[in-house]
């Protein structure tokens, strides 16, 4: 499966899912800059924006564009997917945390001399937060409880 398909793959898993847990959830044209996904309740009192990242395996890192500096709006979220056998497993993080980690990797890579990689957001090791992967579930399992 190529990397666009698995993106779409992740993006309308993510809709799906959320649209069963009662929200109006709204996929976005690929490609365009911004949320993948529009999210609002049922009466349009609350909404979110949800820029989703998708793995075809399980991994413990996905790299997110320069653009995850700038997007971090108070109701601005990632969706971080992965496939684990033969399905998916989501991980909510604030797109504001996702800058805010991406800026200390960074800066801590710099500090030490070594080489520059791509921007990534780690769920597991390096400088991923304690507890990080547990706490992302939780936060799309709570999220997935629907609109109040």
């Amino acid at each position: 499966m190529n990397q666009q398909l698995t993106g779409a793959a992740g993006v309308f898993h993510v809709a799906s899912e959320l649209s069963m847990a009662g929200w109006v959830a709204l996929p976005s044209i690929r490609n365009v800059k911004g949320a993948d996904i529009f999210v609002a309740d049922p009466d349009g009192k609350r909404f979110v924006f949800l820029q989703v990242k998708t793995s075809k395996s399980k991994v413990t890192f996905w790299p997110i564009g320069e653009g995850a500096r700038k997007w971090k709006g108070r109701n601005c979220y990632y969706a971080f997917v992965r496939r684990v056998g033969d399905r998916f497993e989501v991980f909510l993080e604030k797109a504001a945390v996702v800058a805010r980690e991406v800026d200390t990797a960074d800066r801590m890579t710099r500090e030490r001399g070594c080489k520059q990689w791509a921007l990534a957001w780690p769920l597991t090791g390096g400088y991923a937060t304690k507890g990080a992967a547990e706490r992302t579930r939780r936060q799309w399992k709570a999220f997935m409880k629907g609109p109040k």
